[in-house]
Parts: C-alpha cells; structure tokens; sequence
C-alpha cells in the first residue's frame, strides 16, 4: 500500500467518524432508554403501592379506633343496664318485704275481728265500740298496705321502662316477657289506685 493509499484510508475514517459516532449513539440510547423508563415507572409503582399501603393503614386505624369507642359505649350502656336491673332486683325483693308484711298484718287484723265477733255473740251490745275499732284497724292496714304496694309498684314500672330504654339504647329490643310484665305492672297500679279511690286514700307518687 502506497503512501497515497494509506492517506486517502485515514481520510475516510475521519469522514465516517462522525456517523459512527451517531450510530453509537443511537445504539446506546435504543438499550438504555427502556432500561430509565422501567426503572422509572418501577419507582413510580413503588411510590404507588407505598401510598396506597399508607392510606389502607390509615383507614384500618381509624376503624379500629372507631370498633373500640363503640365497644366501649356499649360497655357502659350495658354497665348501666345491670345497675338498673340490679336495683329492679333490689326493688322487687323489698315490695315482695312490704307486701309480706302486709299479709301478716292483715291475717291478724282479720284474726283479732273474728275473734271480736265471736266475742259480739258472746256480749252485749256494749261490745260495739271496740268492733268499730277493729274495722278501722283492718281497714287502715289494708289501705296501708295497698298504698304502699302501689308506691313500690309505680317504682318497680318505672326502674323496668328504665331497663327497657338502657337495653334499646344498647342495640336490645325489649322482649315479649318484658313488654308483657310491665302492661301487667300498669294494670296493677290501676287496680290499686281505683282500689283506694275508693276508700277515699289515693296518695300520689311522692307524697
């Protein structure tokens, strides 16, 4: 190869290294092009996920939070339901006292009458004084004692419509034997305070 071969040689790599040059180029940035762009929606992706983890936590704390405070009412409905049925227990246990006593004083007014008319056939007719003595004695324990089933049957209605409204306060519909056991109490109370509007001895609640 001549001295001219060689020249014009060296002259044609020059001219082709700038297309080289472009054709490396464009080479390397066909290959790394999709490799920046995946890792830059990778990252994206992450980022994404991270969020959307953030915000799944963040939701399942606030329900979490939310589970424990209505836990927490219904404790304490549920705590102030067994305080009011325990002080029915107690009111019903202290009616079931009075109405006990009652009976007994009415069992012995009504002995201590019998044995005064027995005594009425026996004597004379001075004895009359004493039987209006005992009439009233038995007609002032009965009023006693009926007034004072009434007033604990009007407490006993309202600690059960009390009960009924912590339950229903709780999630808790009253049940049939509830719902049942104070239209009987109503009645009751009517029976009573009819009872004594007629001996003239109605008291209202809290007098």
């Amino acid at each position: 190869m001549g001295v001219l071969e060689a020249g014009g040689l060296v002259s044609q790599l020059h001219a082709a290294a700038p297309l080289v040059e472009v054709v490396a180029v464009v080479l390397f940035s066909s290959v790394t092009a999709p490799l920046i762009l995946a890792a830059r929606t990778e990252r994206m992706h992450r980022e994404d996920r991270k969020a959307d983890y953030a915000r799944q936590d963040k939701v399942a704390a606030d329900a979490a939070e939310a589970s424990d405070k209505a836990r927490e009412a219904a404790a304490a409905v549920a705590e102030q339901a067994a305080e009011a049925a325990r002080l029915l227990l107690e009111s019903q246990e202290q009616v079931a006292a009075h109405a006990e006593d009652a009976r007994v004083q009415a069992e012995e007014a009504a002995r201590l009458l019998l044995e005064n008319n027995e005594l009425v056939e026996r004597t004379s007719a001075g004895i009359s004084g004493k039987l209006g003595v005992i009439h009233d004695l038995v007609n002032s324990s009965m009023t006693a004692a009926m007034q004072a089933e009434l007033d604990a049957t009007r407490r006993e209605l309202a600690m059960m419509r009390e009960v009924v409204e912590l339950n229903r306060q709780a999630g808790r519909e009253p049940t049939v034997e509830a719902l049942a056991a104070i239209e009987a109490t109503s009645a009751r109370i009517m029976e009573l305070s009819a009872a004594l509007r007629d001996r003239g001895q109605t008291r209202r609640p809290g007098t």
